[in-house]
Formats: C-alpha cells, structure tokens, sequence
C-alpha cells in the first residue's frame, strides 16, 4: 500500500533552496509585519551567518540552538545553520528554562542563536545575537563547504519516559524526500502563500517551510498580535493572501466555524484526530486533506483527501502512504491485517529518521530492520485499522503516551518530575477524555508529608511546558492496586476537566 520510492537522486533541502534562489531572487519569500523579503535578500542574511559558523569550525554533525521569535531572521538563522553543514535545535522562548537547559546539555549544542531579549534565559552556552553587528563582514555567498543527504539537518525533541524530553534526529535526505511528496501532492506554485502559524518545535513548521520555500512560494508570517484570536489570523491570511495552511485540528475547526478565508485553497490537518465536524464548512470550498505520520518519520507519511462528508466514521481516515514511504498495519507477528482489522502502524521509506539522540538503546527498540526488505522499519506504536480500499484509520495509541493540544505527551514523563518534589511518595498521571473527546491529563498521588498543590504546580512549570501541566492533582490516601501489587490505574477515579479546550 505504499507508492513508489522517490528516486534517490542524493538532494539536500540546501541545495534546493538555493536553486529556487536562482530561478526567482527578487520573488518575495517572506511576508511579516508589514514587511517583504525577497529570496535573494533571505539567501544573503543566511548566507552571512553561515560563513561565520564555518570561519568559526561549525560543521557537519554540529548542533545549533536557535531560541528566536518567528519571522524572517528566524527563518535566515534555520537556513544559515544548514548551510554550514550543521543542525539546527528549534527551541521556543517560552519554554521552561530547566527544559531549555536539558535540551542544550542533551545535545551538547556548538552554540546558541538568539535574540537580545532572550538572551537571560541562557547559562553557560555561546550566544550569538542575531541583531549584533558581527556578521556583516562575511560573504553574502553560500559556503563552499556543502552539507552531505545523510548529514543531520534538525533535532525536534519530543516527550520522553525518563524525565528528559528526547531528540529526533532527522536528516536532509530525509527532509528532502517530504519535499517531494509534498510538490507531488499540492503543486504549490510561486503564487501561493503559505501560513507560517506552528511553533518551531512541531513538525508542521517543517512542513510549512520547507516545500514552500523549494517552490518558488512566500511564507506569511503573522504577528503575535494577528494570532490573538481566529478573526485576527483570519483576516491576517485575507490580507496577505494566503492561499495553503497547515495546522492541527483545532485551528481548522475554529476557522470552520468563523468563516473560510478569501483565496484559501488548501487546508491540511496533521497531529491529532480529525473529525467531521472540524471542517464541514470548509469541504467543498477548499482542498481538505488529513494526515499522519510521527516526528521519526518527518512530518507525515499519509496523506488523506477528505471530499466526502458522508464517510459512515466520525473520524476522518488519515489515508495512504504518500511518495517515498510506506505505511503498513501489521498484526502482533508483524503480517499485514486483512481489511477491517486493527494492528500497530509501522513505516519504512525515505522519511525514517536517524534515531533518537544519543539514545541507541531507544532507538534499536523502535528502529529494526524491515522484514520486508525495504530497509529500516520505524514501529509507531500507534493503532490503525485498514479499510478495503487501502486507506487507514487511526484508531489510539498502545500505550499510555497521548497527544495533548496536537504535542505528543508521556505521562511517564511528568510523573518523573513530579517525583523529583519533596514530599511526593508515589505519581500517577493519567489522561482521560472531556465531553468533546479531548484529552486532558490528571495527577494522582500519595504523599509523605504535607505538599501544596500550586507549589507542586509551579515546581512543574520549571522544567515542563505549559501543555504538559496536568489540569487537576488528586492526593489519594493510597493508591489502587491490581492483585500482583501494580498500580491499578484503570480504578483511579476519573476527575472532570477544569479548564477548557486549549488551542
């Protein structure tokens, strides 16, 4: 049920960044706060900064923290650090400073790119300002020095079991085959315009990037301001006329019920559960595709145009492999399921990271050889059921790891930090589904001598973001136990939801 492999031509997403440079450099690439940027003008501010690296021993399997509000010098400083050869660590402002500081140790970065403002949220790093001075006296010329298909391109890190968020490497060749699935599948034009709304540290934001800025397309940034609510980002795309986004399901379900914006041509949802009712204003009138696919097998691996409002599931199928993957549902022998059953979700194909960073342990666990022949085979641990005509439902997860807000979550995770409080004596945390289906996460535990739950709240805060948080903590005088001594989480009992829907 895969499509056929993209030719392995050995491309790098440097490398096709600069030949759209060459084909359009007075093209706008990127619009933000009034401002217009053009491929040439892009190409020359990373181009600066990608000799500083290079003059300064940055090289290929380096790692570069970029701590950085979104816009154009954003997207420079990405392009600079690929350029050189390295990768790049997308790290959001916001995030903690125990886990900004866990991420930089874990990837013992080179250095850290960063902005004046920011700048007092590091310890112990190099930082290099963006708006400092220092770099206008390098070639506005690419390096010589050329990244390689199998160099590291990025590291998104994700939530992890042991306390510790974890990497995921992923390589240019790998990055370079989703832009070629994605040309294939959404013939972006130089016309279109792409919203540029995900955080850095999600795959959407690859996938709003990337493709866009290898066809010849602008990137529409907006404002924090122009983010404040669904009316304000709506008229922000009327505005600068954007024409494709991408985003979770929560996005498309706000603008489905707002209004569809003028010139709007394609919306695509990715990272969580899809359903009907999202989007039902919106089929019809623009290009709806549903996706899948984890951060080890960047950004997705299925595409799903979703045409058909009548479909007898609430949820909408997440579809077929796109160009260069190959999605399979197989059963607990790792056999492919016949048609209407249900098995573990298991890729192979251009799109496989590299692994876990400085993880072999983890990665030879969910990275194996495929028993198809076709190379490495990532196991998800995601539930889908196959459909007669090929496609694939996502049914749940496994295990206990659950998307909160689109942001994948391992409960295992925040219970280790929640451990690490004095008085805590045993954590659970479980999550559970509101009215609408959402999940929300609740804390359980026992404890040895008196804790306060705000400060238990704010002692999380410190090292996890504000998406991990749970919404309510339960002290219990004992927890349930099943007849071997295990924790019984299935008698824990369940607790309503305080706060509403998060977008």
């Amino acid at each position: 049920m895969g499509k056929a492999q993209a030719p392995a031509k050995g491309q790098t997403v440097t490398a096709l960044f600069e030949a759209q440079v060459k084909r359009t450099p007075g093209a706008v690439a990127i619009v933000h706060d009034g401002r217009r940027v053009t491929y040439a003008q892009l190409d020359s501010m990373a181009n600066r900064r990608a000799n500083w690296l290079v003059a300064h021993g940055f090289g290929p399997e380096r790692f570069c923290g970029i701590v950085m509000d979104h816009g154009p010098e954003q997207i420079a400083t990405i392009l600079a650090v690929v350029k050189a050869g390295g990768a790049y660590i997308p790290i959001e402002p916001s995030f903690p400073h125990g886990r900004i500081a866990s991420i930089l140790r874990q990837a013992e970065v080179a250095c850290v790119f960063t902005q004046h403002r920011h700048a007092a949220l590091f310890e112990g790093a190099e930082l290099l300002i963006f708006e400092d001075e220092g770099f206008s006296r390098f070639p506005s010329v690419p390096p010589i020095r050329q990244p390689k298909p199998e160099n590291a391109l990025y590291a998104l890190f994700t939530s992890g079991t042991t306390g510790e968020p974890k990497g995921v490497v992923v390589e240019h060749r790998n990055v370079w085959n989703y832009v070629l699935a994605f040309q294939e599948e959404f013939a972006p034009r130089p016309s279109d315009r792409m919203l540029q709304n995900s955080v850095c540290t999600f795959d959407i934001f690859v996938e709003e990037v990337f493709p866009i800025l290898s066809s010849g397309g602008a990137l529409a940034i907006p404002t924090p301001e122009e983010q404040s609510s669904t009316e304000a980002l709506v008229d922000f795309c009327e505005r600068e006329g954007v024409t494709m986004l991408s985003g979770f399901p929560y996005l498309l379900s706000d603008i489905n019920k707002l209004r569809v914006p003028k010139g709007l041509r394609l919306a695509i949802s990715g990272g969580d559960t899809l359903r009907r009712e999202h989007v039902d204003n919106l089929v019809g009138k623009v290009d709806v595709y549903n996706t899948y696919g984890p951060t080890e097998t960047t950004v997705v691996c299925t595409y799903y145009h979703y045409t058909d409002p009548t479909i007898p599931t609430r949820t909408v199928p997440v579809g077929s492999s796109i160009l260069g993957c190959t999605l399979r549902v197989l059963d607990r022998q790792g056999s492919p399921v016949k048609p209407g059953e249900m098995g573990q979700l298991c890729i192979t194909g251009n799109g496989v990271a590299r692994g876990y960073l400085d993880n072999p342990e983890e990665t030879a666990a969910r990275f194996v050889d495929s028993p198809f022949g076709d190379g490495r085979m990532y196991l998800s641990g995601d539930l889908g059921r196959l459909s007669a005509d090929g496609t694939v439902e996502f049914v749940r997860r496994a295990d206990d790891q659950t998307m909160i807000d689109g942001r994948r979550v391992e409960p295992g995770e925040v219970e280790s930090v929640m451990y690490r409080y004095p008085g805590v004596a045993e954590a659970v945390v479980v999550p559970w589904l509101d009215d609408d289906e959402y999940p929300y996460l609740v804390a359980y535990l026992t404890c040895s001598k008196p804790v306060i739950m705000s400060r238990l709240r704010g002692f999380l805060e410190r090292y996890l973001p504000e998406y991990m948080i749970p919404d309510s903590f339960r002290q219990l005088a004992s927890m349930p136990l099943t007849d071997n001594g295990k924790i019984d989480r299935g008698s824990l009992p369940k607790v309503a939801r305080r706060t509403a829907q998060g977008r």
